[in-house]
């Protein structure tokens, strides 16, 4: 039998597992819907999170070399052609541009699913010895796909996303690297989110478009089924030699391989957890009252809902109307003083 409800307004886990989910984003003011099917509006608190995610992941991009730049929204449409295997993956889900105010376009634009041919391009004009090597950058964007089931987080026509690639002289260093920024995509999961992880090479089905091999990370639902929170990507040299990519080395030639953040949502978490009536969130991530709570230093006995640990500065929920749907952290009543209401959250 299905516990008490806390909260009405959100299905019961045990019910109808997807509805809970949504309910939980909505009831929680994370997101809401816009007047288009599948693109929503992450609201203060949603996007919150996702700057915390964000600074973290820039961060340590940063701290192994990686520098960030910025790639059009539009791609024509006979550079998405270059790569066929890339474009047949990803032709059903394309939107187009074919007008500009009130001209027809000589040429379709596609708004960007993703940005590999963009890259490409770009290294087929500034690449050509091996002193240029490696390109290490990453984009901040968001991209869209006409999905055709959507869901806030997990499965949105736009959302927001990283996505790095890289270039190299070798496969082997192709290969370390994409291993390597994998397991960046895991940590961030199991230390800032605390969300556990199972690493994982994708089936040649499931694989990327273009992709030679696909390594993943996927967490565990409440519902036993596996959600994809990351994908590393080794795409050997088929796209280098699709944009005519070479430089001047021994050899002559190139291989090159792209390495992808996929949509690693915090709220993937909540789907994650077994817990019933809100959202949840890891020790690093926690937003209340606008501002984010630090870890650390343990002040009082208290848990995050769901996840076990420590705080800077720890509220009752009791101060934060709602805080316990969206995540906020728990603490003993008994332990909440008056001198504990006047400290700062840092």
């Amino acid at each position: 039998m299905a516990k008490d409800k806390k909260v009405e307004q959100i299905t019961d886990m045990e019910v109808d597992f997807a509805q809970w989910f949504t309910d939980v984003c909505i009831k929680a003011e994370l997101v809401d819907y816009s007047g288009v099917k599948g693109l929503f509006i992450l609201r203060p608190y949603g996007y919150a999170i996702w700057e915390n995610i964000q600074n973290y992941l820039d961060g340590r991009f940063k701290e192994l070399g990686h520098e960030n730049v910025s790639m059009p929204l539009l791609i024509p449409e006979s550079l998405l052609q270059k790569e066929k295997d890339h474009v047949e993956g990803f032709a059903p889900e394309c939107a187009w541009v074919t007008m500009g105010g009130s001209e027809t376009l000589p040429e379709r634009l596609c708004v960007r699913p993703t940005s590999e041919t963009l890259f490409c391009d770009h290294w087929s004009h500034i690449v050509h010895s091996w002193r240029d090597l490696p390109c290490l950058y990453n984009q901040w964007c968001s991209v869209l796909r006409w999905e055709k089931t959507t869901r806030p987080f997990l499965r949105g026509r736009e959302f927001l996303w990283q996505e790095g690639h890289t270039i190299h002289a070798t496969e082997e260093e192709a290969r370390k690297e994409t291993l390597r920024m994998l397991e960046v995509y895991a940590e961030c999961c199991e230390k800032m989110l605390a969300m556990p992880v199972i690493r994982g090479n994708k089936t040649e089905k499931e694989k990327f478009a273009g992709a030679v091999n696909t390594y993943t990370i996927e967490c565990m639902m409440h519902d036993h089924k596996a959600l994809q929170s990351g994908t590393s990507h080794y795409f050997g040299d088929g796209f280098t030699r699709a944009f005519n990519i070479t430089f001047t080395d021994k050899e002559n030639k190139l291989r090159q391989r792209r390495w992808l953040r996929r949509r690693l949502s915090s709220v993937a978490m909540k789907k994650a957890k077994k817990e019933i009536e809100g959202a949840f969130h890891g020790p690093r991530e926690v937003v209340v009252g606008g501002g984010r709570l630090g870890a650390g230093r343990p002040v009082f006995e208290a848990v995050a809902v769901g996840v076990a640990d420590t705080f800077a500065e720890v509220f009752p929920l009791q101060a934060f109307p709602g805080a316990g749907q969206r995540g906020g952290p728990l603490c003993r009543n008994n332990l909440y003083t008056s001198k504990s209401r006047s400290r700062k959250t840092q």
